[in-house]
């Protein structure tokens, strides 16, 4: 059962990348609620096996600078219009 929800996850997290790279309206909050979602398997999983919670945070840190620069690349600059 564990086992479904880890491979619908990349399933999900495959797929909002191809959403992210042709810019369909949502697929980067999709690509980040995926990314969530396997982190938050990994800490539990972590957690109970004595692997520790400390490389998770590391991972988590990572993955909030990359959310960042993907926000901030999406953005486009003041003086240009698309069209």
């Amino acid at each position: 059962m564990g086992g479904d929800r880890v491979d619908l996850l990349w399933l999900l997290l495959v797929l909002s990348a191809a959403f992210v790279r042709v810019r369909v309206p949502g697929g980067l909050a999709i690509a980040i609620s995926a990314l969530l979602g396997l982190q938050a398997l990994a800490v539990h999983n972590a957690a109970h096996l004595n692997g520790g919670v400390a490389p998770q945070i590391a991972r988590a840190a990572l993955a909030l600078a990359l959310v960042g620069c993907a926000g901030a690349g999406s953005r486009e600059p003041a003086g240009r219009r698309s069209g």
